[in-house]
């Protein structure tokens, strides 16, 4: 029970819960996966996955080691 519980709080999906999200650069082909802001360039459409739901936003601009990235977003219909 107790590992079961400690890999339940692992699931990416509880730390969508907690507001986290899963940030994909949609130009790569691969879906590759951003975890830092110098893999994006202006321009480069991202795709954003949260604990409901998801969207695409376009890099506006980015800095790099602040932990902060502008983002325009769209809504798709």
């Amino acid at each position: 029970e107790g590992l079961r519980q400690g890999l339940a709080s692992l699931s990416p999906r509880k730390t969508l819960r907690r507001g986290y999200a899963i940030v994909q650069r949609l130009d790569s082909g691969d879906g590759e996966v951003v975890t830092d802001a110098a893999q994006v360039a202006t321009g480069d459409r991202l795709g954003v996955t949260l604990d409901r739901g998801g969207l695409e936003a376009e890099v506006t601009a980015s800095r790099a080691g602040d932990g902060g990235v502008d983002v325009e977003t769209r809504r798709s219909t």
